[in-house]
Protein backbone atom coordinates (compact mmCIF):
# COMPACT_ATOMS: atom_id res chain seq x y z
CA UNK A 1 0.00 0.00 0.00
CA UNK A 2 0.88 3.27 -0.92
CA UNK A 3 2.79 5.58 2.06
CA UNK A 4 0.13 9.03 2.55
CA UNK A 5 1.39 11.99 4.61
CA UNK A 6 -1.84 12.52 6.97
CA UNK A 7 -1.87 16.57 7.59
CA UNK A 8 -2.84 16.94 11.51
CA UNK A 9 -5.97 18.91 11.49
CA UNK A 10 -6.92 18.09 15.00
CA UNK A 11 -4.92 18.70 17.99
CA UNK A 12 -6.04 15.27 20.04
CA UNK A 13 -3.28 12.91 20.98
CA UNK A 14 -4.07 9.37 20.31
CA UNK A 15 -2.67 6.14 21.75
CA UNK A 16 -3.01 2.63 20.00
CA UNK A 17 -3.64 0.15 21.72
CA UNK A 18 -3.58 -3.52 20.39
CA UNK A 19 -5.11 -6.42 22.53
CA UNK A 20 -3.31 -9.74 22.43
CA UNK A 21 -3.39 -13.43 24.50
CA UNK A 22 -1.45 -16.15 24.37
CA UNK A 23 -3.26 -17.87 21.75
CA UNK A 24 -2.33 -15.47 19.16
CA UNK A 25 1.26 -16.78 18.99
CA UNK A 26 0.80 -18.55 15.94
CA UNK A 27 0.45 -15.23 13.63
CA UNK A 28 0.99 -12.63 15.74
CA UNK A 29 3.84 -10.96 13.92
CA UNK A 30 1.46 -11.14 10.61
CA UNK A 31 -1.71 -9.63 12.42
CA UNK A 32 0.20 -6.70 14.06
CA UNK A 33 1.83 -6.02 11.20
CA UNK A 34 -1.57 -5.96 9.11
CA UNK A 35 -2.92 -3.41 11.71
CA UNK A 36 -0.40 -1.18 11.64
CA UNK A 37 0.68 -1.03 7.94
CA UNK A 38 -3.11 -0.46 7.34
CA UNK A 39 -3.44 2.10 9.66
CA UNK A 40 -0.36 3.83 8.23
CA UNK A 41 1.70 6.57 10.57
CA UNK A 42 -0.83 9.25 11.19
CA UNK A 43 0.79 12.32 13.11
CA UNK A 44 -2.37 12.45 16.30
CA UNK A 45 -0.90 8.76 17.07
CA UNK A 46 1.51 9.05 19.84
CA UNK A 47 2.16 5.69 20.63
CA UNK A 48 1.07 2.04 19.43
CA UNK A 49 1.56 -0.69 22.37
CA UNK A 50 0.29 -3.77 23.02
CA UNK A 51 -1.45 -5.58 25.97
CA UNK A 52 -0.74 -9.29 26.46
CA UNK A 53 -3.72 -11.07 28.14
CA UNK A 54 -1.81 -13.56 30.92
CA UNK A 55 -4.68 -16.06 31.18
CA UNK A 56 -3.63 -19.71 30.40
CA UNK A 57 -6.59 -21.56 30.02
CA UNK A 58 -10.47 -21.82 29.88
CA UNK A 59 -10.41 -18.99 27.03
CA UNK A 60 -13.54 -17.68 25.84
CA UNK A 61 -14.01 -19.43 22.58
CA UNK A 62 -10.21 -20.85 22.03
CA UNK A 63 -9.38 -21.74 18.81
CA UNK A 64 -5.52 -22.61 19.67
CA UNK A 65 -3.04 -23.82 22.16
CA UNK A 66 -1.56 -20.90 23.63
CA UNK A 67 1.44 -20.17 23.97
CA UNK A 68 2.98 -17.35 26.36
CA UNK A 69 6.73 -17.85 25.73
CA UNK A 70 6.12 -16.77 21.76
CA UNK A 71 4.11 -14.55 22.52
CA UNK A 72 6.78 -12.59 24.43
CA UNK A 73 9.86 -13.31 21.83
CA UNK A 74 7.18 -11.86 19.38
CA UNK A 75 6.32 -8.71 20.46
CA UNK A 76 9.76 -7.87 21.99
CA UNK A 77 11.03 -8.40 18.25
CA UNK A 78 8.29 -6.12 17.02
CA UNK A 79 9.67 -3.47 19.46
CA UNK A 80 13.29 -3.62 18.37
CA UNK A 81 12.04 -3.21 14.82
CA UNK A 82 10.02 0.15 15.76
CA UNK A 83 6.69 -1.74 14.83
CA UNK A 84 5.06 -0.92 18.01
CA UNK A 85 6.51 1.24 20.94
CA UNK A 86 6.37 -1.05 24.22
CA UNK A 87 4.01 -3.95 25.06
CA UNK A 88 2.60 -5.04 28.93
CA UNK A 89 1.30 -7.43 30.20
CA UNK A 90 -1.96 -7.71 32.02
CA UNK A 91 -1.87 -7.51 35.74
CA UNK A 92 -1.16 -11.10 37.72
CA UNK A 93 -0.81 -9.42 41.16
CA UNK A 94 -4.11 -9.55 43.44
CA UNK A 95 -3.93 -6.15 44.77
CA UNK A 96 -3.16 -4.23 41.33
CA UNK A 97 -6.37 -6.90 40.43
CA UNK A 98 -8.39 -5.94 42.99
CA UNK A 99 -7.58 -2.08 42.66
CA UNK A 100 -8.59 -2.15 39.08
CA UNK A 101 -12.12 -3.67 39.77
CA UNK A 102 -12.41 -1.30 42.32
CA UNK A 103 -11.78 2.26 40.60
CA UNK A 104 -13.63 0.57 37.68
CA UNK A 105 -16.85 -1.23 38.77
CA UNK A 106 -16.87 -0.29 42.85
CA UNK A 107 -16.14 -4.21 43.88
CA UNK A 108 -12.48 -5.38 45.42
CA UNK A 109 -12.60 -8.84 43.49
CA UNK A 110 -9.54 -10.77 42.42
CA UNK A 111 -10.73 -12.08 38.69
CA UNK A 112 -9.27 -10.71 36.10
CA UNK A 113 -12.30 -12.14 33.74
CA UNK A 114 -16.19 -11.64 33.43
CA UNK A 115 -18.52 -14.86 34.58
CA UNK A 116 -18.56 -15.84 30.75
CA UNK A 117 -14.01 -15.54 30.40
CA UNK A 118 -14.71 -12.41 28.64
CA UNK A 119 -11.35 -10.19 29.26
CA UNK A 120 -12.20 -6.99 32.08
CA UNK A 121 -8.77 -6.13 34.26
CA UNK A 122 -6.34 -6.75 30.89
CA UNK A 123 -8.05 -4.38 28.94
CA UNK A 124 -8.92 -1.88 31.25
CA UNK A 125 -5.25 -1.70 32.16
CA UNK A 126 -4.17 -0.59 28.71
CA UNK A 127 -6.82 1.77 28.76
CA UNK A 128 -5.16 2.66 32.37
CA UNK A 129 -1.20 3.01 30.90
CA UNK A 130 -2.46 4.62 27.50
CA UNK A 131 -0.87 8.42 27.20
CA UNK A 132 -3.24 9.98 24.88
CA UNK A 133 -5.89 11.89 25.47
CA UNK A 134 -8.17 9.16 23.17
CA UNK A 135 -7.67 5.64 22.66
CA UNK A 136 -7.82 3.63 19.33
CA UNK A 137 -8.30 0.30 20.71
CA UNK A 138 -8.49 -2.95 18.71
CA UNK A 139 -8.60 -6.77 18.38
CA UNK A 140 -5.27 -8.21 17.03
CA UNK A 141 -7.57 -10.00 14.69
CA UNK A 142 -8.74 -6.95 12.94
CA UNK A 143 -9.24 -7.01 9.19
CA UNK A 144 -8.38 -3.56 8.01
CA UNK A 145 -9.84 -2.43 4.67
CA UNK A 146 -8.63 0.73 2.97
CA UNK A 147 -10.82 1.95 -0.31
CA UNK A 148 -8.83 5.09 -0.79
CA UNK A 149 -5.53 5.30 1.30
CA UNK A 150 -6.09 9.26 1.50
CA UNK A 151 -8.87 8.75 3.41
CA UNK A 152 -8.16 10.23 7.02
CA UNK A 153 -10.28 7.79 9.10
CA UNK A 154 -8.56 9.28 12.29
CA UNK A 155 -9.80 12.84 11.67
CA UNK A 156 -13.18 11.66 10.89
CA UNK A 157 -13.67 9.97 14.61
CA UNK A 158 -11.92 12.62 16.41
CA UNK A 159 -14.55 15.36 15.59
CA UNK A 160 -17.33 13.20 15.78
CA UNK A 161 -16.32 12.33 19.44
CA UNK A 162 -15.84 16.09 20.06
CA UNK A 163 -19.26 17.09 18.29
CA UNK A 164 -21.14 16.37 21.07
CA UNK A 165 -19.87 16.05 24.43
CA UNK A 166 -21.70 13.11 25.47
CA UNK A 167 -20.68 11.22 22.39
CA UNK A 168 -17.61 8.85 24.12
CA UNK A 169 -16.98 6.44 22.01
CA UNK A 170 -17.08 5.80 17.91
CA UNK A 171 -16.84 2.43 15.83
CA UNK A 172 -14.47 2.14 13.00
CA UNK A 173 -16.84 1.33 9.90
CA UNK A 174 -17.61 -1.89 8.65
CA UNK A 175 -17.85 -2.79 4.87
CA UNK A 176 -20.83 -1.40 2.82
CA UNK A 177 -22.02 -2.13 -0.40
CA UNK A 178 -21.37 2.09 -1.16
CA UNK A 179 -17.93 4.51 -0.71
CA UNK A 180 -20.29 7.02 0.59
CA UNK A 181 -19.95 9.43 3.88
CA UNK A 182 -22.87 8.77 6.28
CA UNK A 183 -23.30 10.88 9.26
CA UNK A 184 -22.18 8.95 12.80
CA UNK A 185 -25.03 8.56 14.65
CA UNK A 186 -26.70 6.64 17.75
CA UNK A 187 -30.10 5.60 18.84
CA UNK A 188 -31.80 6.57 21.68
CA UNK A 189 -28.80 5.29 24.62
CA UNK A 190 -26.15 4.57 21.94
CA UNK A 191 -25.07 1.51 20.29
CA UNK A 192 -22.96 -0.97 22.64
CA UNK A 193 -19.57 0.25 22.31
CA UNK A 194 -17.78 -1.78 19.84
CA UNK A 195 -15.26 -3.59 21.76
CA UNK A 196 -13.41 -5.14 18.38
CA UNK A 197 -12.14 -1.83 17.16
CA UNK A 198 -13.34 1.56 18.03
CA UNK A 199 -12.05 5.14 19.31
CA UNK A 200 -12.61 6.11 23.11
CA UNK A 201 -12.64 9.40 24.38
CA UNK A 202 -10.51 8.60 27.68
CA UNK A 203 -11.40 12.00 29.48
CA UNK A 204 -15.03 11.23 29.15
CA UNK A 205 -14.55 7.59 30.17
CA UNK A 206 -12.71 7.83 33.14
CA UNK A 207 -14.95 10.23 34.24
CA UNK A 208 -17.80 7.98 34.34
CA UNK A 209 -15.89 5.50 36.72
CA UNK A 210 -17.18 3.36 38.73
CA UNK A 211 -19.34 1.73 35.69
CA UNK A 212 -22.76 -0.38 36.97
CA UNK A 213 -21.83 -4.01 37.17
CA UNK A 214 -23.13 -6.75 39.49
CA UNK A 215 -21.62 -10.11 41.02
CA UNK A 216 -22.47 -13.67 40.28
CA UNK A 217 -20.63 -16.46 41.27
CA UNK A 218 -18.27 -14.87 42.97
CA UNK A 219 -17.56 -12.84 39.51
CA UNK A 220 -18.22 -9.75 37.56
CA UNK A 221 -21.58 -10.24 35.42
CA UNK A 222 -20.78 -7.67 32.61
CA UNK A 223 -18.16 -7.21 30.26
CA UNK A 224 -16.56 -3.53 30.19
CA UNK A 225 -18.41 -2.92 27.22
CA UNK A 226 -21.90 -3.92 28.46
CA UNK A 227 -21.49 -2.42 31.25
CA UNK A 228 -20.60 1.10 29.51
CA UNK A 229 -23.35 0.87 27.65
CA UNK A 230 -25.40 0.54 31.10
CA UNK A 231 -23.78 3.86 32.00
CA UNK A 232 -24.58 5.49 28.75
CA UNK A 233 -28.64 4.44 29.21
CA UNK A 234 -28.18 6.42 32.69
CA UNK A 235 -26.17 8.97 31.57
CA UNK A 236 -27.64 9.94 28.33
CA UNK A 237 -23.81 9.73 26.85
CA UNK A 238 -23.72 8.17 23.33
CA UNK A 239 -21.40 5.08 21.25
CA UNK A 240 -21.50 6.44 17.28
CA UNK A 241 -21.33 4.59 14.22
CA UNK A 242 -21.37 5.65 10.47
CA UNK A 243 -18.66 7.80 8.91
CA UNK A 244 -16.89 7.26 5.52
CA UNK A 245 -17.40 4.06 3.61
CA UNK A 246 -13.57 4.21 2.39
CA UNK A 247 -11.94 2.54 5.30
CA UNK A 248 -13.44 -0.24 7.23
CA UNK A 249 -12.81 -3.53 9.14
CA UNK A 250 -14.20 -7.55 9.34
CA UNK A 251 -13.88 -9.53 12.08
CA UNK A 252 -12.77 -13.30 12.08
CA UNK A 253 -14.81 -15.24 14.02
CA UNK A 254 -12.69 -18.24 16.12
CA UNK A 255 -14.39 -21.64 14.06
CA UNK A 256 -12.62 -19.64 11.30
CA UNK A 257 -9.05 -19.28 12.76
CA UNK A 258 -8.78 -23.33 13.70
CA UNK A 259 -8.04 -23.14 9.66
CA UNK A 260 -4.49 -20.69 9.42
CA UNK A 261 -4.06 -21.05 5.97
CA UNK A 262 -7.44 -20.03 5.31
CA UNK A 263 -7.36 -17.19 7.74
CA UNK A 264 -4.21 -15.87 6.25
CA UNK A 265 -5.35 -16.00 2.95
CA UNK A 266 -8.49 -13.79 3.30
CA UNK A 267 -6.80 -11.48 5.05
CA UNK A 268 -4.38 -11.12 2.52
CA UNK A 269 -7.83 -10.73 0.67
CA UNK A 270 -8.71 -7.79 2.44
CA UNK A 271 -5.51 -6.19 2.22
CA UNK A 272 -5.88 -6.48 -1.77
CA UNK A 273 -9.30 -5.17 -1.76
CA UNK A 274 -10.99 -8.27 -2.63
CA UNK A 275 -14.12 -8.34 -0.98
CA UNK A 276 -17.02 -10.83 -1.82
CA UNK A 277 -20.60 -8.77 -2.15
CA UNK A 278 -21.71 -10.91 0.62
CA UNK A 279 -19.71 -9.27 3.14
CA UNK A 280 -21.44 -6.03 2.54
CA UNK A 281 -22.93 -4.64 5.63
CA UNK A 282 -21.73 -7.25 8.34
CA UNK A 283 -18.68 -6.56 10.65
CA UNK A 284 -18.31 -10.08 11.38
CA UNK A 285 -16.41 -12.47 8.75
CA UNK A 286 -18.97 -14.33 6.37
CA UNK A 287 -17.38 -17.64 6.70
CA UNK A 288 -17.91 -18.53 2.54
CA UNK A 289 -14.63 -20.29 1.43
CA UNK A 290 -16.13 -20.36 -2.43
CA UNK A 291 -16.84 -16.75 -2.55
CA UNK A 292 -13.63 -15.66 -0.61
CA UNK A 293 -11.75 -17.23 -3.39
CA UNK A 294 -13.22 -16.06 -6.12
CA UNK A 295 -13.55 -12.56 -5.01
CA UNK A 296 -10.83 -10.27 -7.60
CA UNK A 297 -12.54 -7.07 -6.69
CA UNK A 298 -14.32 -5.09 -4.29
CA UNK A 299 -17.60 -4.06 -6.56
CA UNK A 300 -19.02 -1.59 -4.48
CA UNK A 301 -21.19 1.33 -5.59
CA UNK A 302 -19.15 4.35 -5.68
CA UNK A 303 -18.93 7.22 -8.45
CA UNK A 304 -15.28 8.93 -7.72
CA UNK A 305 -12.61 7.30 -9.27
CA UNK A 306 -8.55 7.36 -9.42
CA UNK A 307 -7.00 8.33 -12.20
CA UNK A 308 -6.62 4.97 -13.62
CA UNK A 309 -10.14 3.76 -13.20
CA UNK A 310 -11.06 7.05 -14.85
CA UNK A 311 -8.96 6.23 -17.85
CA UNK A 312 -10.87 2.67 -18.28
CA UNK A 313 -14.23 4.06 -18.08
CA UNK A 314 -13.19 6.42 -20.70
CA UNK A 315 -12.10 3.65 -23.04
CA UNK A 316 -15.98 2.66 -23.01
CA UNK A 317 -17.37 5.76 -23.81
CA UNK A 318 -16.91 5.75 -27.90
CA UNK A 319 -19.01 8.96 -28.80
CA UNK A 320 -21.43 9.36 -26.04
CA UNK A 321 -21.69 12.84 -24.27
CA UNK A 322 -20.03 13.05 -20.62
CA UNK A 323 -18.27 15.23 -18.29
CA UNK A 324 -15.23 14.04 -16.17
CA UNK A 325 -16.01 16.10 -13.05
CA UNK A 326 -11.97 16.49 -11.95
CA UNK A 327 -10.03 17.29 -8.35
CA UNK A 328 -6.92 19.59 -8.99
CA UNK A 329 -3.23 18.21 -9.75
CA UNK A 330 -1.54 17.89 -5.88
CA UNK A 331 -1.04 21.31 -4.35
CA UNK A 332 1.34 23.06 -1.90
CA UNK A 333 0.56 22.14 2.10
CA UNK A 334 -1.01 24.98 3.59
CA UNK A 335 -3.03 25.31 6.60
CA UNK A 336 -6.25 23.66 7.20
CA UNK A 337 -7.20 26.92 8.61
CA UNK A 338 -5.63 29.12 5.65
CA UNK A 339 -7.45 32.23 5.07
CA UNK A 340 -9.82 32.54 1.99
CA UNK A 341 -7.15 34.53 0.05
CA UNK A 342 -4.66 31.74 1.08
CA UNK A 343 -6.60 29.24 -0.30
CA UNK A 344 -7.15 30.53 -3.44
CA UNK A 345 -3.12 31.47 -4.47
CA UNK A 346 -2.14 27.75 -3.00
CA UNK A 347 -0.59 26.32 -6.44
CA UNK A 348 0.30 23.12 -7.57
CA UNK A 349 3.44 21.14 -6.77
CA UNK A 350 6.03 21.12 -9.68
CA UNK A 351 6.48 17.57 -8.75
CA UNK A 352 3.30 17.03 -9.92
CA UNK A 353 3.35 19.07 -12.93
CA UNK A 354 4.30 15.52 -14.93
CA UNK A 355 1.89 13.34 -13.20
CA UNK A 356 -0.98 16.00 -15.11
CA UNK A 357 0.76 15.67 -18.41
CA UNK A 358 0.58 11.75 -18.15
CA UNK A 359 -2.38 11.66 -17.35
CA UNK A 360 -3.70 13.67 -19.87
CA UNK A 361 -1.77 12.23 -22.60
CA UNK A 362 -3.40 8.87 -21.54
CA UNK A 363 -6.98 10.27 -22.41
CA UNK A 364 -8.70 7.78 -24.93
CA UNK A 365 -10.50 10.96 -26.08
CA UNK A 366 -9.57 14.54 -26.53
CA UNK A 367 -11.67 17.03 -24.06
CA UNK A 368 -12.59 19.94 -26.59
CA UNK A 369 -14.11 21.91 -23.30
CA UNK A 370 -11.97 22.42 -19.88
CA UNK A 371 -14.38 24.20 -17.22
CA UNK A 372 -12.30 25.44 -14.28
CA UNK A 373 -12.85 27.46 -10.98
CA UNK A 374 -10.34 30.23 -11.39
CA UNK A 375 -8.49 29.43 -8.12
CA UNK A 376 -4.82 28.75 -8.70
CA UNK A 377 -4.55 25.07 -8.55
CA UNK A 378 -7.26 25.03 -10.41
CA UNK A 379 -6.59 26.64 -13.17
CA UNK A 380 -3.10 25.22 -13.24
CA UNK A 381 -4.17 21.88 -13.61
CA UNK A 382 -6.47 22.99 -16.54
CA UNK A 383 -3.74 25.03 -18.47
CA UNK A 384 -1.69 20.86 -17.89
CA UNK A 385 -4.22 19.30 -19.57
CA UNK A 386 -4.69 21.72 -22.38
CA UNK A 387 -1.31 21.17 -23.01
CA UNK A 388 -1.32 17.22 -22.44
CA UNK A 389 -3.78 16.92 -25.26
CA UNK A 390 -1.86 18.94 -28.08
CA UNK A 391 -3.50 22.33 -27.04
CA UNK A 392 -6.79 21.41 -28.61
CA UNK A 393 -8.98 22.05 -25.27
CA UNK A 394 -10.76 25.27 -25.16
CA UNK A 395 -10.35 26.77 -21.24
CA UNK A 396 -12.96 28.33 -19.61
CA UNK A 397 -13.05 29.98 -16.10
CA UNK A 398 -16.37 29.94 -14.34
CA UNK A 399 -16.70 32.06 -11.18
CA UNK A 400 -19.58 28.83 -10.02
CA UNK A 401 -17.31 26.68 -9.59
CA UNK A 402 -15.50 28.30 -6.71
CA UNK A 403 -18.44 26.92 -4.66
CA UNK A 404 -20.56 29.12 -2.66
CA UNK A 405 -19.64 32.53 -2.16
CA UNK A 406 -18.79 33.14 1.43
CA UNK A 407 -19.95 35.81 4.04
CA UNK A 408 -18.04 35.08 6.67
CA UNK A 409 -15.21 32.75 6.19
CA UNK A 410 -13.94 33.31 9.74
CA UNK A 411 -17.09 31.48 10.65
CA UNK A 412 -16.70 28.82 8.36
CA UNK A 413 -13.08 28.17 9.61
CA UNK A 414 -13.63 27.57 12.73
CA UNK A 415 -17.01 25.61 11.97
CA UNK A 416 -14.20 23.22 10.23
CA UNK A 417 -12.38 23.08 13.40
CA UNK A 418 -15.24 21.74 15.43
CA UNK A 419 -17.15 19.41 13.14
CA UNK A 420 -13.78 18.09 10.84
CA UNK A 421 -13.78 18.85 7.06
CA UNK A 422 -16.24 15.52 6.20
CA UNK A 423 -19.14 16.97 8.91
CA UNK A 424 -18.75 20.47 7.87
CA UNK A 425 -19.66 19.49 3.74
CA UNK A 426 -22.32 17.31 4.74
CA UNK A 427 -24.00 20.32 7.03
CA UNK A 428 -23.62 22.77 4.25
CA UNK A 429 -25.08 20.24 1.72
CA UNK A 430 -27.58 19.41 4.16
CA UNK A 431 -28.65 22.58 4.73
CA UNK A 432 -27.87 22.79 7.96
CA UNK A 433 -25.22 26.35 7.86
CA UNK A 434 -26.67 29.71 7.95
CA UNK A 435 -27.08 31.60 4.40
CA UNK A 436 -25.30 34.67 6.48
CA UNK A 437 -22.36 32.30 6.48
CA UNK A 438 -22.19 30.67 2.92
CA UNK A 439 -24.06 30.49 -0.24
CA UNK A 440 -26.75 27.45 0.29
CA UNK A 441 -25.58 24.39 -1.15
CA UNK A 442 -29.02 23.67 -3.24
CA UNK A 443 -28.75 27.66 -4.56
CA UNK A 444 -25.17 27.06 -5.37
CA UNK A 445 -25.70 23.87 -7.00
CA UNK A 446 -28.69 24.71 -9.23
CA UNK A 447 -26.54 28.10 -10.73
CA UNK A 448 -23.70 26.07 -11.12
CA UNK A 449 -25.40 23.35 -13.42
CA UNK A 450 -26.84 25.90 -14.98
CA UNK A 451 -23.71 27.46 -16.35
CA UNK A 452 -22.25 23.84 -16.98
CA UNK A 453 -24.92 23.45 -19.35
CA UNK A 454 -24.32 26.22 -21.39
CA UNK A 455 -20.52 25.67 -21.49
CA UNK A 456 -20.06 22.23 -21.79
CA UNK A 457 -19.49 20.52 -25.21
CA UNK A 458 -23.18 19.66 -26.70
CA UNK A 459 -21.65 16.42 -28.38
CA UNK A 460 -18.70 15.56 -27.01
CA UNK A 461 -16.11 15.31 -23.89
CA UNK A 462 -15.66 18.46 -21.49
CA UNK A 463 -13.61 18.39 -18.23
CA UNK A 464 -14.72 20.09 -15.12
CA UNK A 465 -11.84 21.01 -12.83
CA UNK A 466 -12.83 21.96 -9.06
CA UNK A 467 -11.86 21.44 -5.54
CA UNK A 468 -12.20 18.13 -4.27
CA UNK A 469 -15.20 18.92 -1.69
CA UNK A 470 -17.24 20.52 -4.95
CA UNK A 471 -16.90 16.90 -6.26
CA UNK A 472 -18.65 15.49 -3.34
CA UNK A 473 -21.24 17.99 -3.77
CA UNK A 474 -22.10 17.72 -7.40
CA UNK A 475 -21.45 13.73 -6.76
CA UNK A 476 -24.77 14.30 -4.00
CA UNK A 477 -26.60 16.17 -6.97
CA UNK A 478 -26.30 13.66 -8.79
CA UNK A 479 -26.70 10.46 -6.63
CA UNK A 480 -27.97 11.87 -3.16
CA UNK A 481 -24.87 10.05 -1.56
CA UNK A 482 -21.70 12.06 -0.18
CA UNK A 483 -18.72 10.64 -1.85
CA UNK A 484 -15.32 12.42 -0.87
CA UNK A 485 -12.54 12.71 -3.03
CA UNK A 486 -9.51 11.00 -2.29
CA UNK A 487 -5.96 11.63 -4.16
CA UNK A 488 -5.08 14.07 -6.80
CA UNK A 489 -6.26 13.58 -10.29
CA UNK A 490 -9.76 11.81 -8.47
CA UNK A 491 -12.91 12.60 -10.03
CA UNK A 492 -16.11 11.19 -11.58
CA UNK A 493 -17.55 10.42 -14.93
CA UNK A 494 -21.11 12.60 -15.61
CA UNK A 495 -23.10 11.46 -18.45
CA UNK A 496 -23.96 14.76 -20.31
CA UNK A 497 -28.03 14.43 -19.72
CA UNK A 498 -28.14 13.76 -16.63
CA UNK A 499 -26.73 17.47 -15.98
Amino acid sequence: MKKVQYRKVHDGTVSLMIKVCSQDWRNLRRLILHITKQLGKHPNFIETYVVADTKRKDFLRQYDEPDEEMVITELNRLVDEGIIDFWRSSPTDVRHIKKINQTWFGYEIAETHNIQNVPLVPQLFGFEIAQGDYLLQADVDVMIGRRDIYHDYLSDMLFALDEDERNISVSFNIPHNHAAYVPYSTPPGGFVPEVRFCLIDRRKLFALRPLPNTIENSRLKLSWYRSLHEKQKQMNYLSLRGGDGRSFFIHPMNTLKKDQSLWMYILEQVEKGNIPEIQYEHHDLVENTQAWNSSTGDFYHHLILSQDQILQEIKKKNEERFVLVLRHAEKDVISPYATLSENYKASILSSSKNEVLKFASYLPQTPKVILTSPIDRCYQTALLIQQGVGGKAKIITLEELLGGKFFQHEEWVEMKKKYGWSQLVANWISGKISSSIVTPYNEWVNHAIQSIKKYTDPTGFSIILTQGYLNTAFCYYLTGRMEFSGGALYGFIWPKDQI
